[in-house]
């Protein structure tokens, strides 16, 4: 962890580093962690790590996604500053809090305790266009999108389409949902706009949680890796 702040260690690098592997078992992101990076463009944070700092992500303008594991149990504020490409963002439910959520363009909730969400989880994204929710998640209130105007894709359980209001479902352009035995045509009726819709069968998720486990290993392989040339 020490190294990870130490100036010594990225200052002569901050220039031209474009990706940083997180090695060792860090648990925290301190302040400053990454500050300045000027071409970086990707972290790989390791399982292990927790929390992550106020501060810890700050002038990096060549980034433009985060996949933040589930293993991180809490985001302060302002822990993500001035990275204004930094529009894609991945993580589970319990940090959506204290992400920039002015500059979201594309976020995947990956997992949730709940099967709700609340109308502060998206509230502030007026630049979302894309959306992928957890098939557990199926109730949210009725304004939910109300902030989200160009909200264009989304992928959600079916019962969660179901409850979203007639004038969002309109304004939607693709929708991608998991397979449902319930599933019927008439649901879509109300989408005027929409250019493709995707129903997820089995396989296709099984894919997806294979995409899961294979990045939750690569992030293990690191730990593993660093602790054998320690």
């Amino acid at each position: 962890q020490e190294l990870l702040t130490s100036k010594l260690l990225f200052e002569p690098l901050k220039e031209n580093l474009k990706e940083v592997k997180i090695l060792g078992t860090p648990t925290i992101l301190h302040k400053n962690s990454f500050n300045s990076f000027k071409q970086l463009e990707d972290i790989l944070i390791p399982t292990s790590l927790t929390r992550i700092g106020q501060e810890a992500i700050v002038k990096c303008p060549k980034m433009q996604r985060l996949i933040i594991p589930e293993t991180v149990k809490f985001i302060e504020k302002n822990s993500i500053e001035k990275c204004e490409h930094l529009k894609t963002f991945k993580c589970p439910h319990h940090l959506l809090e204290n992400l920039p959520k002015e500059q979201i363009v594309e976020l995947e909730i990956t997992s949730s305790t709940s099967n709700e969400l609340k109308e502060n989880d998206i509230k502030g994204m007026k630049n979302l266009l894309s959306l992928s929710l957890p098939v557990n998640i199926e109730k949210i209130p009725v304004n939910m999108f109300e902030e989200c105007q160009d909200l264009e894709e989304l992928s959600c359980s079916l019962k969660l389409f179901d409850n979203i209001s007639e004038d969002h479902k309109r304004r939607l352009k693709t929708v991608n949902f998991p397979y449902d035995k319930e599933f019927n045509s008439n649901i879509l009726s109300s989408l005027n706009n929409v250019n493709e819709i995707k129903v997820k069968y089995g396989n296709d998720i099984d894919e997806k949680k294979k995409n899961q486990k294979k990045e939750q290993t690569k992030a293990k392989d690191i730990t593993q890796y660093d602790r054998n040339n320690s």
